[in-house]
């Protein structure tokens, strides 16, 4: 199941949509709560990578000398 967010303009109301894996989201549904047109929104995705320790057990897994990319 994949899941987007609608956003009404008129009174700021955000709704959730589901639909299967397969689901072609609309570009409006109505608001459940005004019912006008709700936009569908986009959110940046989440951050998953995290700095961590670049070490090995050579030298006791502390983190390496050279700069790791965070994202």
């Amino acid at each position: 199941m994949k899941r987007k967010d609608y956003k009404c303009p008129e009174c700021g109301n955000v709704d959730e949509f589901w639909g299967e894996d397969t689901c072609v989201f609309p570009e409006y549904i109505p608001c459940t709560k005004c019912s006008n047109r709700a936009k569908k929104t986009f959110a940046p995705t989440p951050s998953i990578v995290h700095q961590g320790k670049a070490g090995n057990y050579k030298n006791g897994y502390v983190s390496s000398p050279v700069a790791i990319k965070k994202s």
